[in-house]
């Protein structure tokens, strides 16, 4: 550790230390540049390690190692990256990537509190990289505004990933036992937390709750005005009504922060996903986009048409005769047949069409040759009717072949859910006509930067070379995802393409990008490479290819999507597909 003469720290291990961000209960954090590569990086220094204060500094030590090892394992885009974690002396400390933004905390102070539609995008965020964490069972611990960070392009970020963990094994390791072990900030906390039971995620998604609560309302759902009334009422005592805050919210949202904020962990939330998405609905956020089955066509009647008629009017229209057709999944109380009110109109109950004959007999046996007549014409009408039937049925079948082969001449995809071997061979990539995928994808011609040049000062052309990796194959991934939002920002020429080739990329963070990017350019050309990126082996580029086909919502990848849904191994990306399902088609997916 390198000291200047006034006793200021300047290095921690290979690390030059630019200044300091921040100061806390735990530590200090520092700006610092890895002088390698010139990366800037922040650097978080917890307590000392000393035999002063530890009875086994060695344990202390190791525990230190495993509990910042299983927070550096972590990669997400929502996540900052733990990039070393190393002891100077006595002093331990974790590197992470630097964000140049603001904490929640920091916003709120300014804003008070943010519109439902701001808050939401950000806590989507959060939820992805905090449901992520949790499958690589690790839990944050202290969840809050001030640890959620977000940069220029609104990308919300969770820092300080598995440092409560670390400095509570710390404290487990000390000689004198402290009257609050418990680790976190008090308002955040679960009431788990409080009691020092053993955690689960849930208790995450209580911390998240919380914070999800100041977001949209300035306030905490729980105040006391000392520690014990605090602790007291997290305990005890139901959230403060959401609506007795701020009036505008729905009682929707009420009821579900009374499930998120419930007291037992099994009474809340599965995942954070699943929480954000209920608070989406209840606010009404995105509605506008409904599913394309609602509209009317031009020839349907509207509905002031038929409402606006009389009780009276309407028994007499020959709309309240029609037979009812049912529609959907719905299943109809009785059949009707088309054809019978025909045949009641024609000819009315009981009518007996004899010839007139009959009532001009003119000799014996007369009235019997009547009768047989009648026989004969009513076995005549009755084979005539299933003809009628049967012709009937020979033409719509007809017309339902004709249809599946045009479907099938304009795309041979339309059929691929028949095809049940489908889901495991390997055929090859999946190429749609029109798409820019293989020797079709023209990448315009890049340059290689100059060494350490910012990318937001790079040229179209510098970002191409970056993108296409011209001169140096293995730039840093985080310079990669860089120049792929600068070229989105900037709009740049060949965008889709650049991105089709950045999902290919070695770094999974690169990869997720580019298809993030391929999704909100709904280019259709970017099927065939999305549908497969369902078959790539990190899950989170699974998931995203699968948000991104949901996003474009063409139908000719549901039939990918399904065989996909039926055998893909991880539930959180199954959920991701049948989301892109049902978007796509406009109503639920039963699998």
């Amino acid at each position: 550790m390198g000291l200047s003469e006034e006793g200021q720290i300047q290095s921690l291990g290979k690390y030059r230390v630019l200044g300091i961000l921040g100061r806390g209960s735990m530590g200090i954090v520092y700006k610092a540049q890895d002088p390698e590569i010139g990366r800037v990086v922040a650097i978080k220094t917890l307590r000392k390690i000393t035999t002063q204060y530890f009875a086994d500094a060695e344990s202390a030590l190791e525990r230190f190692r495993i509990e910042a090892r299983s927070a550096g394992n972590l990669r997400h885009p929502n996540i900052i990256t733990v990039f070393e974690v190393n002891i100077e002396g006595d002093t331990p400390y974790i590197v992470m990537d630097f964000v140049e933004g603001k904490s929640l905390a920091v916003i709120l102070q300014k804003e008070k509190m943010l519109a439902p539609a701001a808050a939401i995008n950000y806590l989507e965020q959060i939820a992805s990289g905090l449901d992520y964490a949790h499958e690589k069972g690790v839990i944050h611990r202290d969840i809050k505004p001030s640890n959620l960070i977000v940069d220029e392009n609104n990308r919300a970020y969770i820092v300080d990933f598995g440092v409560a963990k670390i400095n509570a094994s710390l404290m487990e390791a000390e000689k004198v036992l402290r009257p609050e072990p418990v680790m976190g900030t008090p308002s955040y906390m679960s009431p788990e937390q409080i009691l020092n039971e053993e955690l689960t995620p849930k208790s995450d998604l209580f911390s998240l709750a919380v914070t999800s609560y100041e977001l949209l309302t300035g306030s905490k759902p729980f105040v006391g005005d000392t520690f014990n009334d605090l602790v007291a009422k997290i305990l005890k005592s139901p959230p403060t009504p959401l609506t007795s805050v701020v009036p505008e919210l729905p009682l929707a949202l009420e009821a579900e922060f009374e499930k998120a904020l419930a007291k037992k962990p099994e009474d809340r939330f599965s995942c954070a996903a699943e929480m954000i998405l209920a608070f989406k609905k209840a606010l009404g956020i995105g509605e506008k986009h409904q599913p394309a089955l609602h509209k009317k066509s031009k020839r349907q009647r509207k509905d002031s048409d038929w409402d606006t008629l009389s009780d009276e009017n309407k028994k007499d229209s020959p709309l309240s005769k029609s037979p009812v057709i049912p529609l959907g999944d719905d299943e109809p109380s009785s059949v009707v047949s088309p054809w019978k009110g025909y045949d009641e109109f024609k000819r009315g109950p009981g009518y007996f069409d004899a010839p007139s004959s009959r009532y001009k007999s003119s000799g014996p046996g007369q009235m019997f040759d009547s009768a047989e007549s009648v026989y004969s014409a009513v076995v005549r009408e009755k084979a005539f009717s299933v003809k009628r039937v049967f012709i009937l049925l020979l033409g719509i079948l007809m017309i339902l072949t004709s249809i599946a082969l045009i479907a099938y001449q304009l795309n041979p995809s339309f059929f691929a859910f028949l095809n049940t071997q489908a889901k495991t061979e390997d055929k090859g990539p999946v190429v749609f006509p029109g798409d820019i995928e293989g020797a079709d994808l023209k990448l315009p011609t890049g340059v290689a930067p100059p060494p350490n040049k910012p990318v937001a000062k790079m040229s179209n052309e510098e970002l191409y070379g970056v993108i296409e990796g011209i001169g140096n194959t293995n730039y840093p991934e985080r310079v990669v995802v860089d120049a792929l939002y600068e070229a989105k920002k900037r709009s740049v020429a060949f965008l889709t393409e650049l991105a089709i080739a950045a999902a290919d990329n070695d770094s999974y963070l690169v990869r997720i990008e580019a298809i993030k990017i391929l999704g909100d350019l709904k280019d259709k050309r970017a099927i065939g490479k999305l549908i497969n990126k369902l078959d790539d082996y990190d899950p989170l580029v699974r998931a995203h290819a699968a948000k991104a086909l949901g996003k474009i919502g063409s139908r000719r990848a549901v039939p990918y999507l399904t065989i996909k849904y039926r055998t893909e191994s991880s539930e959180a990306v199954k959920r991701t597909i049948k989301k892109a399902i049902e978007k796509i088609n406009g109503y639920p997916f039963k699998g």
